[in-house]
């Protein structure tokens, strides 16, 4: 039986409403401990329908780069591992397919949530001054619709989508030097066909809700026409000399008719202040990783009353000493978006 610890910590996220369908479901429990394919030339499934590939023939890889293996409080996982010098090449994990189950989705369900867990191996060096990524990929046969990508010599990690037009986008968002060596992170993805936007979440690293455009530059009808998802896929382009091992569990995709909790929902349940009601000082909490950038406060009429410029990820103190008796209204601004907070002065 696997314990679900990484997903407690994000019940709030995990609320689907009435009308949400798990589309496809992947925790590996159910394979043979062992290799997943005896080919690697991505033209057979193997395990579960998965395939295995390597790109290029001097690689070194083999059907054992890819393996079913028991994980302590997880049951069974997927590894797969990379290249080591001087070979050099990509390999691949892939589920093809993914678009029949998607398409039969209930109508009104246009919200494609994808969710998983990924351990990064050891940071590694790096030799050939490239970037060694792990790459997590949502896309059709002939583009990536969503991708993630693990910099394991420096631990950063880049989010990325397509516009509808060009065939990938510029990174949509940049994290730098996080703890993702050797660890189990959760990551959950958003698409929203109908407004046009991703979110992303990365729960274990208290990133939430990033929210960026998706299809915006298309101008078909239907998008989900052009722009079903038919395949997800790890890839790993790393190049070192002592070989690294990364695993995958706890794929979920899900339909859902819309995103389950907006940016502004979500920033004011993360972010709170207290005492309340206070006299002169109120501590603002900041419990995720974005940058409170600026603090306004409003009165019950709309009149601006004080304004405080800030860049803090920190929890903060504001000084309410000159305001008089009554309620007043906080809008705190952040990275990605406003958290509206109600006070009342003594």
């Amino acid at each position: 039986m696997k314990k679900y610890l990484l997903y407690l910590t994000v019940a709030f996220l995990t609320t689907h409403f009435a009308a949400a369908q798990v589309l496809y479901t992947e925790d590996f429990d159910n394979l043979t401990v062992g290799n997943v394919s005896t080919d690697i030339t991505g033209t057979i499934p193997g395990q579960g329908g998965w395939y295995t590939k390597s790109y290029n023939s001097s690689s070194g890889a083999t059907s054992n780069f890819f393996l079913i293996e028991n994980e302590i409080n997880k049951g069974k996982v997927m590894t797969f591992k990379t290249i080591v010098l001087p070979n050099l090449g990509n390999i691949a994990l892939m589920k093809k397919e993914l678009d029949v189950l998607i398409k039969n989705r209930s109508q009104g369900n246009n919200v494609i949530e994808i969710a998983f867990d990924c351990f990064l191996g050891s940071k590694i060096t790096n030799n050939l001054n490239k970037d060694q990524i792990v790459g997590f990929g949502i896309g059709t046969q002939n583009k990536t619709i969503v991708g993630i990508n693990f910099f394991m010599d420096t631990g950063n990690l880049a989010f990325r989508a397509v516009d509808g037009k060009s065939n990938f986008s510029p990174n949509l968002f940049l994290l730098y030097n996080r703890s993702i060596f050797d660890n189990w992170i959760n990551f959950r993805v958003y698409l929203d066909y109908d407004n046009k936007k991703v979110y992303f979440n990365v729960p274990t690293l208290n990133v939430y809700n990033l929210e960026g455009d998706f299809l915006n530059l298309s101008t078909l009808p239907n998008l989900f026409d052009d722009f079903t998802p038919e395949n997800i896929s790890f890839v790993t382009s790393i190049t070192d000399a002592k070989q690294s091992v990364h695993k995958i569990d706890n794929i979920k995709i899900t339909a859902l008719n819309k995103v389950p909790l907006n940016i502004s929902e979500f920033l004011n349940e993360k972010i709170q202040v207290f005492p309340n009601p206070a006299s002169n000082i109120v501590h603002i909490t900041n419990s995720i990783d974005v940058t409170i950038e600026e603090i306004n406060i409003y009165d019950v009429t709309g009149k601006l009353i004080k304004t405080e410029k800030t860049a803090s990820t920190e929890n903060m103190v504001l000084n309410i000493e000159d305001l008089t008796s009554g309620s007043y209204l906080i809008h705190i601004k952040t990275s990605q978006g406003t958290a509206v907070k109600k006070i009342v002065k003594k």
